[in-house]
């Protein structure tokens, strides 16, 4: 009797300290409970109203031989705050870097986790979280599909991209796409994200955003934290809308984009000696963004357009257009400004965006691509 009574109770303790790896074989949506873990990072966000912090950083749990392991790093986390203490801590150190105690919960295939922090423990270290905007479809209020707009021609070039691919623009427009050649376009350019929102307001917006095209503003990392996404689809049709006619071409250069109405002009013969562009130019992708958000006011200017064919011009012709390129100012030697122009890298007109915007977000799925 004894004997087995000592079985008994080697086997009820070996179980209880293997519930996490247990779980971790089981497939569902179960609950994976770490009753002993610390989190390394940044404290990017409070939202008082949820009673949430949203921290940056690695993520340790304790395993049942009592050592440690990291299992997530540069992740965007929930921490719920388990006493006023660590709640203070946490409101106190937005901005700053932090150790934090406690427990972790997590849902296999939702990537939901909240992190309870019984300790928060300020840390003298600097943890850099670059401002990052994306483009995308929104799969749902947590997942993405999107690319980032790392520079602002991004934002026309990875669209021409996808247009030529599926034989929106060049080559031979209404011709039947090759599958695999539209989904390398996807696959170079695009991929999925899971996300979490700062507040109540961002959730929203994202929610507004389901089965469309969006805007995604905040931080990237193993997921994203989304601060903002205000600009829709309909945002972007008003912008387009808003697009008059620009003033001179300012003594500017560099990367850009335009929004802006195509005007040729031809000679006798009726070859095309000049292309002149005139509408809403940008050079940063905060500036775009904005404009997105409110299209008053817009950055207008007038530029010679170079980089073109006949084939080109005759398309964009009388068109609104988007163009993204660069800003050239040519000087003489004694440093006297003789010439500019935009040199053209890759070109949509309204009526090319909008359908391959169309298209492209029929063909990504809950999978992506």
């Amino acid at each position: 009797m004894k004997k087995v009574l000592l079985l008994f109770i080697a086997v009820v303790t070996l179980l209880s300290a293997a519930v996490p790896l247990a779980c971790a074989g089981n497939i569902g949506n179960y609950s994976m409970y770490y009753g002993h873990a610390r989190m390394f990072g940044k404290v990017i966000s409070i939202d008082p109203g949820e009673n949430i912090a949203i921290v940056y950083g690695s993520i340790a749990v304790q395993l049942p031989d009592y050592s440690w392991k990291t299992i997530r790093s540069k992740k965007f986390e929930r921490v719920v705050p388990e006493n006023n203490p660590a709640a203070k801590t946490l409101t106190d150190n937005v901005g700053k870097v932090v150790v934090i105690k406690g427990r972790l919960d997590a849902w296999q295939g939702q990537q939901e986790e909240y992190f309870t922090a019984d300790v928060v423990e300020p840390q003298n270290y600097v943890i850099d979280t670059p401002s990052w905007y994306a483009f995308g479809k929104t799969i749902s209020p947590t997942m993405i599909y999107k690319f980032n707009l790392n520079k602002v021609t991004d934002f026309v070039d990875v669209l021409a991209g996808l247009a030529r691919a599926e034989g929106i623009a060049g080559g031979q427009p209404g011709g039947k796409p090759a599958l695999s050649a539209v989904r390398n376009e996807f696959e170079k350019n695009f991929n999925l994200k899971w996300c979490v929102t700062r507040d109540r307001n961002a959730a929203n917006e994202m929610n507004a955003g389901v089965g469309g095209w969006q805007v995604y503003e905040g931080y990237l990392g193993d997921n994203c934290y989304i601060s903002s996404a205000q600009v829709i689809r309909k945002n972007i049709d008003k912008f387009m809308d808003s697009v008059t006619g620009g003033g001179p071409a300012p003594e500017k250069s560099g990367p850009a984009v335009m929004c802006a109405r195509v005007y040729v002009t031809r000679g006798r013969n009726g070859r095309v000696e000049r292309v002149t562009v005139s509408g809403a130019l940008y050079d940063t992708v905060p500036g775009l963004v904005n404009a997105f958000k409110n299209p008053t006011n817009l950055n207008l200017e007038t530029w010679r357009l170079e980089g073109w064919n006949e084939r080109t011009a005759d398309e964009m012709d009388g068109s609104l257009c988007w163009l993204s390129g660069t800003r050239v100012l040519v000087y003489d030697k004694g440093g006297n400004l003789v010439d500019r122009y935009f040199a053209l890298h890759s070109y949509l007109t309204r009526d090319q965006f909008n359908e391959t915007l169309n298209r492209s977000r029929d063909l990504i799925g809950e999978g992506g691509m």
